[in-house]
């Protein structure tokens, strides 16, 4: 489905913890700047809540994929990685 480009965005749940964010207003537009999360869930989607991002396959080698999939920080890493 991603080589097809049926799914080319990623959409994030997360929470932000107290202090995590900070508001400012620019030529009468609020923008928050998130500088802490929770990250609770990664969604590869065709309808992204974010649609500056994308999706691209790549491949790795045996080794690199059973030494990823026993280190869930590796496993979150090639997901973020996935989702620029």
């Amino acid at each position: 489905m991603i080589q097809r480009g049926d799914v080319a965005g990623c959409s994030f749940g997360f929470t932000v913890p107290d202090g995590g964010d900070r508001w400012e207003q620019r030529s009468g537009t609020f923008l928050r700047e998130l500088l802490r999360v929770d990250l609770r869930e990664i969604t590869l989607t065709s309808d992204p809540a974010y649609t500056d991002t994308t999706v691209a396959l790549r491949s790795l080698d045996e080794q690199h994929f059973y030494a990823a999939i026993r280190d869930p920080i590796i496993i979150g890493r090639a997901w973020l990685e996935t989702c620029r």
